[in-house]
């Protein structure tokens, strides 16, 4: 009865993973097609900017092959201060992405190795704007024959370069449904990655008043407790048992953090 049930279970699961190829190569034929494309595009990478009211930027790369994440090339970004817009933020992220590409000597960390693969598809989400400064960084690299569009929220519509009029995939494609896992992943991605360094600076702007907090404490206590909240949640004689705290400066650190 076991080895029955081990059989049934082992063919659901070929059914499967074969109707999931056949998905995905539907997926990339239709994206070659409705794109223009002179090869399937077996890799596809997205860029997606994230940040609230122009602070703390960053930005996130999600990479696709064959139609399945290829989390090991994930890549993210912490953009330059005074790069506090979306439009400028891609310029700057589709700049160093693809400056790693054509000077390969530059990558010798193996954690580059995915900068040195070349896309099929570069994906943007966000609509001519963003699709415009994406193409004027290749521009200025010198690159134009890598394939780029556009992702536009509203309606799902899909922005080409140099062309006026959008695509709008059917709602059941299944090209528009591998479309929008890779966009939903970059931004996922992105997300997570803004939420940590606000997370970071909010924690360290906290610590920062407490006279007698430099920076070496700080990061000390950060170490130990991870986060503000925890080190508000510790006794006075847990804080203490950090190197060059003692019991008086352990007391005032609790007593300030939850005065606020």
């Amino acid at each position: 009865m076991a080895t029955k049930n081990a059989i049934e279970s082992l063919k659901h699961w070929q059914i499967k993973w074969i109707n999931d190829k056949k998905k995905t190569k539907v997926a990339l034929d239709e994206l070659q097609l409705e794109f223009g494309l002179d090869n399937i595009p077996k890799r596809i990478e997205c860029y997606d900017i994230s940040h609230i009211q122009g602070s703390n930027v960053v930005a996130s790369m999600s990479v696709f092959e064959n139609g399945i994440p290829k989390k090991s090339d994930y890549r993210r970004f912490k953009i330059s201060e005074d790069k506090n817009d979306d439009f400028e933020a891609m310029r700057e992220v589709i700049n160093r992405r693809f400056n790693r590409l054509i000077d390969k000597k530059k990558t010798v960390s193996t954690k580059l190795d995915s900068f040195n693969k070349r896309p099929d598809l570069v994906l943007i989400d966000g609509g001519k704007g963003q699709l415009s400064s994406a193409l004027q960084s290749l521009d200025n690299l010198g690159i134009s024959d890598i394939p780029v569009a556009g992702i536009a929220k509203r309606e799902e519509e899909i922005f080409l370069p140099y062309t006026e009029d959008s695509i709008i995939l059917d709602k059941s494609s299944q090209g528009l449904y591998l479309i929008q896992r890779i966009r939903d992943e970059a931004h996922r991605f992105a997300i997570t990655y803004h939420r940590n360094i606000r997370g970071k600076k909010s924690n360290k702007s906290r610590l920062d008043h407490i006279e007698g907090i430099g920076s070496v404490k700080r990061k000390a206590l950060l170490r130990k407790f991870k986060s503000v909240e925890n080190i508000k949640n510790a006794s006075p004689e847990e804080i203490s048992q950090i190197k060059y705290i003692n019991i008086h400066l352990a007391t005032t650190i609790k007593e300030q953090l939850n005065s606020e």
